[in-house]
């Protein structure tokens, strides 16, 4: 008796629910489905003190709120003015990578990020290439020239799942052969990115090509699961590197990244890079990383050194359970003593002089 009327009960619930919802209006309900799904899609974010805004490079609009999936914006850019610095709060980069069509938020100008304790998501699948969430920048006029796509000066950021694509030779204007060119600039210290992926694609001539150039106070930059650079870009016998250590830093650690790059002819091409003596401050550290150049028809390791560009005064390189493939030697430089590595071809002074393999 007692299971017929919780039966009967139940049954006029759901009667009472669906004749409220009838009720509800033409008017109402689509508000009422909107924040189910939006509800929906935040719950899946990672929990912020903060807003969250949206960027949708097909449906976004540069003159929309920006908090709801039915009124994003259009760039990463619009999205970030819209956040405070210091608020916790948040970025989803709304991926719509179909086949034939790819919808990549396109920015105009560098982007400079001063802000702090920003989370950016990119709603993609975590692909190596062009699935993720990509960043560019639109393809005509000055914009086909950054030097880079965003200058992180702000610290506490995280970025999720992104594609930083910088290609600044589309129209035929490269930017100049003398410009460190690069994907992302990074000078403030603890921000950390996850399943991100850099490459820069500028002028084969460029001689100064990397991913991420590291500046100074860029201090403690975390990089997880993380690719750089891309075989499908030739970087030519040029000094060009996937990291550019080009001011005085500190302490920057990658875990489980994986660096690829082709190079048709020389063997200038390196993977760690600094411009001078004072550049590192402390201790930088690769934890099972994957670094991979390659040239069509050959085996051989076809690049001089990994480590390439001005010795530090200070400081030191720690390579754990690392690959290098196509590099003659970690450091080239005999008597440089820089890398430490748990490989078997490490120096008996602790500095590594031979061959990582």
């Amino acid at each position: 008796m007692k299971k017929i009327v919780f039966i009967l009960v139940a049954f006029l619930m759901v009667a009472n629910a669906t004749a409220q919802w009838t009720d509800l209006g033409s008017g109402v309900q689509p508000r009422v489905k909107s924040s189910i799904e939006e509800l929906r899609i935040r719950s899946s974010l990672p929990w912020i003190a903060g807003k969250w805004f949206f960027v949708d490079a097909k449906n976004g609009s540069a003159t929309a709120g920006g908090k709801d999936l039915d009124h994003p914006v259009l760039t990463l850019k619009q999205a970030y003015d819209k956040c405070t610095t210091g608020a916790g709060d948040g970025i989803a980069v709304i991926s719509r990578s179909i086949s034939g069509t790819a919808y990549g938020t396109a920015e105009t100008d560098e982007i400079l990020w001063t802000k702090y304790g920003i989370t950016v998501v990119g709603i993609a699948a975590p692909n190596v290439y062009a699935g993720r969430a990509r960043i560019t920048h639109i393809t005509t006029g000055n914009a086909d020239s950054l030097v880079y796509l965003m200058y992180l000066t702000g610290q506490n950021n995280t970025f999720i799942n992104i594609n930083f694509s910088n290609t600044p030779d589309n129209d035929g204007t490269p930017v100049s052969a003398t410009a460190q060119v690069s994907a992302v600039k990074i000078g403030g210290a603890r921000n950390a990115f996850v399943g991100c992926m850099f490459y820069c694609y500028p002028q084969t001539a460029n001689a100064y090509k990397c991913d991420v150039e590291l500046t100074t106070s860029s201090d403690e930059t975390r990089f997880i699961d993380c690719y750089f650079g891309q075989s499908a870009y030739d970087a030519g016998n040029n000094a060009a590197s996937w990291i550019y250590l080009s001011g005085a830093a500190a302490q920057h650690f990658y875990k489980g990244c994986t660096f690829l790059q082709q190079v048709s002819s020389g063997t200038a091409f390196g993977g760690y890079e600094t411009s001078g003596a004072t550049v590192l401050n402390g201790v930088d550290i690769f934890e099972d990383c994957i670094f991979s150049v390659w040239r069509a028809n050959t085996h051989a390791d076809i690049c001089a050194s990994w480590f390439i560009g001005t010795l530090p005064n200070t400081g030191a390189i720690i390579m754990k359970d690392c690959l290098l493939q196509g590099f003659t030697e970690g450091d080239a430089t005999a008597g440089n003593d820089l890398i430490w590595t748990n490989q078997p071809a490490a120096a008996a002074t602790g500095g590594e002089s031979a061959a990582i393999k």
